[in-house]
């Protein structure tokens, strides 16, 4: 009888942790589709032609200052030349500041530039 009473318990315990596995992975299901995951080629994302890539440039008074290779702001447009040059020609930029005016909101390619409360941000 004891026997008898073990395997059931058994039975039991079995069952229920295979009805939570299978709660489990509907959750995870469920999240993965509302997710929506990219699942694509990694080296397509970086084909340039459907990617928009963000820049933003510190121009705050902070910048003004002198760092070990000059003026810190011109660094950081000099860096951000350098992180567009290694792009493909077709990349688009959105170049933004601490001014967060609408004329940053402007779509660039590398041969534009943008010039905003005097700065002038050269993309090539």
């Amino acid at each position: 009888m004891q026997s008898l009473e073990k395997e059931k318990k058994s039975l039991k315990k079995i069952k229920n942790v295979l009805i939570l596995c299978c709660r489990l992975l509907a959750i995870l299901f469920l999240v993965l589709a509302f997710s929506q995951p990219y699942t694509g080629n990694l080296s397509n994302s970086m084909s340039g032609n459907d990617t928009l890539m963000f820049l933003y440039i510190d121009n705050s008074n902070s910048m003004s200052a002198k760092g070990s290779t000059g003026e810190l702001l011109s660094s950081a447009k000099e860096n951000a030349k350098k992180i567009v040059s290694k792009f493909p020609p077709g990349q688009k930029y959105i170049v933004s500041s601490n001014e967060l005016s609408g004329i940053q909101e402007k779509v660039l390619n590398q041969k534009e530039k943008l010039n905003m409360e005097g700065y002038t941000y050269f993309m090539s």
